[in-house]
């Protein structure tokens, strides 16, 4: 038998008996099993923060699952509208909501920021960065 997840105590629970008090046991998160990997990239940095602060949990991993973390749609409009607050990018909610892991948000939003500095003329785009 192999664990899911591994939690440090410093003490283990027990009952009035004296046997382990596995009620007691705290639980070690929705993404303690997964395997944590760090953000790699700012896009990814920037998503892990933001679900953080969203769903209010205190690590995110760049593969950990929205849904699995506890989101939910309206949780996704919060991202979508934050995303927007803080980058000025317009992403469709229902991108944020397939985007179900910060890679591939963070991909996503990589993406549509590349087609928008694209479809700029050399005029716009020497007045964004002036000014």
């Amino acid at each position: 038998m192999v664990p899911d997840a591994v939690v440090t105590l410093a003490r283990l629970p027990l009952t009035p008996n004296g046997k382990p008090d596995l009620a007691a046991l705290p639980d070690p998160g929705p993404a303690a099993g997964s395997g944590y990997v760090a953000p790699r990239t700012d896009a990814e940095q920037l998503v892990t923060e933001l679900w953080q602060e969203v769903l209010g949990v205190p690590r995110v991993g760049v593969f950990d699952d929205f849904l699995a973390l506890g989101g939910d749609s309206l949780l996704v409009t919060r991202v979508a509208a934050r995303i927007r607050a803080g980058i000025g990018l317009d992403i469709p909610i229902r991108e944020v909501f397939e985007s179900s892991t910060p890679a591939a948000l963070a991909a996503r939003i990589e993406a549509l920021l590349i087609a928008e500095i694209d479809a700029l003329s050399e005029e716009e785009a020497a007045g964004r960065l002036s000014g």
